[in-house]
């Protein structure tokens, strides 16, 4: 689990929690985690609002209320409005006078985990296509029968007009 130190504060990515003192905890959602190690990891840098919303909401379509809000509640589970500024109209940017202190095989470890993470997410584009495709093989096979319940009361019809047998 990567665990940051972020000035007085402790960000652990696996639990999703900024901890403070002892009875401060504060609990993210897996957006803020997402967004949050991201501006991290590009302390100092301008993050464009279109990338953020990307890294924070990974294959789903979100309006930018959701990042603007995702951000301020970062800033209030760190405790400082200043930590993460906005550059009007751009993006945002992780302050470069944060103190931030990281293990290297801490992250290693967490994006591995992550990386199993996704692996087992089913998106709902896929979730939507096999749907799809299950009743596109009902509605085939569903016709076959039809088609020969069809045939066979045709034939039955046929041989109640025709004398003799067939």
């Amino acid at each position: 689990m990567a665990i940051y130190q972020i000035n007085d504060r402790v960000f652990n990515t696996l639990d999703r929690t900024i901890t403070g003192e002892v009875d401060d905890v504060r609990k993210l959602s897996q957006s803020e985690v997402y967004l949050l190690a991201y501006l991290i990891e590009n302390q100092g840098k301008i993050i464009d609002k279109m990338e953020l919303m990307t890294v924070g909401w990974p294959k789903k379509v979100v309006v930018v209320n959701s990042l603007t809000v995702a951000v301020s509640n970062l800033r209030k589970a760190l405790e400082d409005p200043d930590i993460i500024s906005s550059n009007k109209g751009v993006g945002y940017t992780f302050s470069e006078q944060a103190t931030v202190v990281h293990n290297a095989i801490d992250e290693l470890e967490d994006e591995e985990i992550v990386k199993d993470y996704n692996n087992t997410i089913i998106t709902p584009k896929e979730s939507q296509k096999e749907t799809q495709s299950l009743l596109i093989n009902s509605f085939f096979y569903i016709s076959i029968i039809v088609f020969l319940m069809a045939c066979a009361f045709v034939i039955n019809w046929v041989k109640s007009y025709v004398p003799g047998d067939m």
